[in-house]
């Protein structure tokens, strides 16, 4: 397929290397032509809802919110006011990955509503985040414990959510995820497309985003030190991040300016 033939390469001509989609005319139209909010009415084989906020996401995934494709899907989401909560939470997070990289002035909402909706609905799915503590996390929170490493449980970093925060002086900029197998493809070691996308937002802000892979915690022991034990690996893991001057940086943003 095109696709995978584009990604081969390492991704760098994904979208530059796709050729061009029978719903994009050669007046640059995207077959949207009589397009409205029920489904009996769009044009055959047209763009839907969740094609649009799919595709605005992966082209973020990508890192090619720069491309006239995602400004012009953009566009499109402007003229459709009904989108279920998945989708929602993808363009209130879209919109603002791109506003944390000086963008956001390029990003319109043509409807008070929807921007307020998908706010809204972001912040719901976010405190319903906040509410889940699993074990994996309330184990990994004990060994920093254990290792003398100071932490705040679940915070906000713009519209996104960490696991931990680290106030141990020297690692205030550091983050840690607790990645379970929802985290990743199925079956792999591959995050997915809105865990890549947290990651690259958070750490464009200037913080510094530490994983911590349910596949590779499994593997660990729980003797008191070392090789194997989980407090070797958090120490291995979390200490080449401490700054020996951590007054000399700037702090990392919490969102954009």
């Amino acid at each position: 397929p095109p696709f995978c033939a584009a990604t081969s390469g390492g991704g760098g001509g994904v979208v530059d290397g796709y050729p061009p989609h029978p719903l994009f005319n050669e007046k640059g139209g995207y077959g949207l032509e009589g397009y409205s909010d029920a489904e009996d009415k769009r044009p055959s084989g047209a763009l839907n809802s969740q094609d649009i906020s799919n595709s605005l996401w992966a082209l973020a995934v990508l890192g090619r919110t720069d491309c006239d494709l995602f400004y012009r899907l953009w566009d499109l989401t402007q003229s459709r006011l009904v989108w279920d909560s998945k989708e929602l939470v993808q363009l209130y997070e879209v919109y603002n990955f791109v506003a944390s990289d000086g963008g956001g002035h390029l990003l319109h909402w043509k409807h008070e509503s929807t921007r307020r909706a998908a706010r809204e609905e972001c912040a719901r799915v976010q405190a319903q985040e906040l509410q889940t503590t699993s074990a994996f996390h309330n184990n990994v929170s004990q060994v920093l414990t254990d290792i003398n490493i100071k932490f705040q449980n679940e915070g906000r970093i713009g519209t996104w959510t960490v696991d931990m925060h680290l106030t141990t002086p020297g690692l205030e900029h550091v983050v840690i995820e607790v990645d379970g197998p929802w985290h990743f493809l199925y079956n792999t070691s591959i995050p997915h497309g809105p865990t890549a996308l947290k990651r690259k937002a958070i750490e464009d802000l200037g913080w510094t985003l530490v994983s911590i892979p349910f596949f590779e915690w499994g593997e660990l022991n729980d003797n008191a030190s070392g090789p194997g034990s989980k407090r070797q690996y958090l120490t291995d893991l979390i200490l080449p991040h401490l700054s020996s001057s951590p007054a000399a940086k700037p702090p990392p943003r919490r969102s954009r300016p």
